[in-house]
């Protein structure tokens, strides 16, 4: 699945503004400079967990659990 940059910063500003403040895993400035820089060296499963995470949020369960079974195929 892929997303556009401006969907892909649409879920990382509801993370960082909604999920991350109770769960603070990831360092903002940190993770922000990474994806403007290096974006490819990011996890996979961190991506998509955020995806997850946002897409369940705005609503959209079946975006969410898609975003679910991807993570679930990289562990079988």
């Amino acid at each position: 699945m892929v997303l556009s940059d401006e969907t892909t910063l649409q879920y990382f500003d509801i993370y960082f503004t909604t999920i991350h403040p109770y769960v603070p895993v990831l360092n903002q400035r940190a993770f922000y400079s990474q994806w403007n820089t290096n974006r490819e060296s990011i996890s996979p499963l961190i991506l998509e967990g955020i995806f997850a995470l946002a897409a369940m949020l705005l609503g959209n369960p079946a975006q969410s659990f898609q975003w679910l079974a991807l993570i679930s195929s990289r562990h079988s």
